[in-house]
Parts: structure tokens; C-alpha cells; sequence
């Protein structure tokens, strides 16, 4: 086993241990305040992270392979956002928190399995040339959850005047 994929597997369950922790500890009245950044309920923010790691393991794996991952045209991954914010504006604490910890299981054990070779296997991601597997599993994969990980804090710290979850339709209106 390579101790650069273990280093980026562990570093991986802990950011999400950290999303978990904090999704935890949301009131009902948190979990659908609705963030300062993506503009989405807090339990909307958690599943999309949840719902993404399948997507961008694949990434990884894509890279890993030394395959490129097509650049999207512009305004899909707005797209494709708002459509998996309107999807999951419903979701439960319970199950964004059950699907967070299996597709983080399913992503170390694979982070886990690459050798430095493929660690270093360099790709192009999106239109970004030159990115290597580490890049992509460190600045995407593991800086997805951070970027929305810090955007629940920082929701979570500002004084809001009476916070109450949003309706089912005032949570897809906002996407």
C-alpha cells in the first residue's frame, strides 16, 4: 500500500468526519437555513457533498487510468447543481449522513488501492491540463467537502433573525 494514498484516504474520512459532525449537530431550524454561499438549505448543501463523491471518485479513477475528463460545456455544472438542489430539497438528516458515510467508505477504500504511480498519472480535468490523480482526489474530491464544509460554518455563525426550515417550495425556488 502506498503511504501517499493512505495519507490522502485519511485525510478524506476526516473532512467528511468533520461534515458529519457538524450536520449532527444542526437544530431542525439549522438544517434548513439556508446557506450565505450555494443559496441552498444546509441539508441540501450536506447531500449534494454526499451525492457528489461517486461522481468525483470517478474522476479520480478517471485520471488514475490516464484518461482526460472532458471539459462540460458552459453553464452545466449550474445546471446540473440547481437540478440536484431541486432533487434533494427534501432530504433528511438521517439519510444525507447514511449516503456521506458510505460514499466516503467507497472513496478511501479506492484512494486506498492506488499505487504512486497512479498518483502521479497526470490528466486533463475539465479543460485543466496537467492535473495528476493526487491534485484531483486533494483539490477536488477532498476540496469539495472542505469548500462546503466551511460554508455550513460559516451559515451556522451568522445571527439569523428567527431560522426556520424552509418549505418544500421556497427550497426549490431558490434554485
Amino acid at each position: 500500500m502506498s503511504s501517499r494514498a493512505e495519507s490522502l484516504a485519511t485525510a478524506f474520512e476526516r473532512v467528511n468526519a468533520a461534515l458529519v459532525a457538524a450536520i449532527e449537530g444542526c437544530s431542525d431550524a439549522e438544517w434548513g437555513t439556508i446557506s450565505d454561499s450555494e443559496k441552498w438549505a444546509i441539508g441540501v448543501v450536506a447531500h449534494h457533498v454526499a451525492e457528489d463523491h461517486s461522481l468525483l471518485t470517478g474522476w479520480v479513477q478517471i485520471v488514475a487510468a490516464g484518461t482526460d475528463v472532458p471539459a462540460m460545456p458552459p453553464g452545466f455544472v449550474d445546471q446540473y447543481n440547481a437540478q440536484q438542489a431541486q432533487k434533494n430539497a427534501g432530504c433528511t438528516r438521517p439519510a444525507t449522513i447514511e449516503l456521506l458515510r458510505a460514499n466516503m467508505q467507497e472513496a478511501a477504500v479506492l484512494i486506498r488501492r492506488l499505487t504512486d504511480e497512479q498518483l502521479d498519472t497526470r490528466s486533463s480535468v475539465l479543460g485543466r491540463a496537467g492535473l495528476s490523480t493526487e491534485d484531483v482526489i486533494q483539490h477536488i474530491l477532498i476540496g469539495h467537502v472542505q469548500q462546503h464544509l466551511a460554508s455550513i460554518r460559516a451559515t451556522l455563525q451568522t445571527p439569523r433573525a428567527e431560522a426556520r426550515p424552509p418549505t418544500l417550495s421556497e427550497n426549490a425556488a431558490l434554485v
